[in-house]
C-alpha cells in the first residue's frame, strides 16, 4: 500500500482518477480490517464492490504472517491482496 502515497502518507491527488480510486478502496479495506482488529476470521464489510455492474459486500480477511489483507466481492470474481500497509494512516491498531 505505500507505494501508493507520497512522503506525506497520504494519496496525492496529482495520482490518475482511477489508481487515486484503487488506493481509496484499499485505506477503506485497511480501515475496516483493523478497526475490528480481525485476524483469521472472515469478516464481511459494509463496503461495496467497486466493480461497475456490481451490488456486492468486500470480505476481508488477513492471511499470513506478514498481515496481508485478502479481499473479496461477495457476489463477483473482484479480488485483490493488500500488503505493507502498517503505519499508514488508515491502520488501527497504532
Amino acid at each position: 500500500m505505500q507505494h501508493f502515497l507520497n512522503d506525506k502518507g497520504e494519496i496525492p491527488d496529482s495520482m490518475q482518477d482511477e489508481a487515486k480510486a484503487l488506493a481509496g478502496f484499499h485505506a477503506m479495506v485497511v480501515d475496516a480490517v483493523t478497526i475490528c482488529r480481525i485476524q483469521t476470521e472472515t469478516k464481511l464489510t459494509d463496503l461495496t464492490c467497486f466493480e461497475k455492474g456490481c451490488d456486492g459486500h468486500i470480505l476481508v480477511e488477513i492471511i499470513d504472517e506478514e498481515e496481508r489483507i485478502h479481499w473479496y466481492c461477495n457476489k463477483c470474481d473482484m479480488e485483490g491482496i493488500i500488503s505493507d500497509w502498517q503505519g499508514t494512516k488508515w491502520d488501527n491498531t497504532k
